[in-house]
């Protein structure tokens, strides 16, 4: 996959085995290689200011958001289940209304 298009617009390339025996920094070297740095994101749409209680966006008739940038700050652990729970409620109040 890393030869197609799309991956190598993106700057993509194979992996090529690392050797631990030629420095001394080569663990270090390999974190820095192999590891990538994500975060959840959550807090982007706070209630009040940019959505209603039912998480309508303020101005803009017809809009909802139900993801993890509702989430008034950031959970401890991973943010997939807060997520599901927030659809859930949203999609049970839009088919209420």
């Amino acid at each position: 996959w890393e030869k197609s298009a799309p991956a190598q617009a993106l700057g993509c390339a194979p992996l090529e085995p690392i050797d631990f025996t030629s420095a001394n920094n080569a663990p270090a070297d390999a974190l820095e290689r192999l590891t990538v740095s994500y975060g959840h994101m959550t807090s982007t749409c706070p209630m009040g200011k940019v959505l209603d209680a039912d998480c309508r966006v303020l101005g803009i008739k017809g809009l909802r958001v139900a993801d993890a940038s509702v989430m008034p700050t950031i959970p401890a652990g991973n943010t997939y289940l807060g997520c599901v729970m927030i659809a859930e409620q949203i999609a049970r109040k839009m088919i209420a209304a």
